[in-house]
């Protein structure tokens, strides 16, 4: 993704799109599967990544 300069600012989400339209078999349970997938990314990159540097930051800056 790098080497390609996708940026996450709207570059990631068509190839998500684009990929979810041209390569996932047409089916309810498919797509369903599919975005289950993605919110399941989402929550892992916020109980792994986001979580932490909030926790961090917390300790640095004090709590709101």
């Amino acid at each position: 993704m790098i080497r390609e300069n996708i940026k996450i600012d709207g570059d990631l989400n068509y190839i998500l799109f684009k990929f979810c339209k041209y390569y996932i078999k047409p089916s309810y349970n498919n797509y369903k599967n599919f975005c289950g997938e993605l919110r399941q990314c989402a929550t892992e990159i916020e109980r792994k990544i986001l979580g932490p540097y909030e926790d961090k930051k917390e300790h640095e800056n004090g709590p709101i």
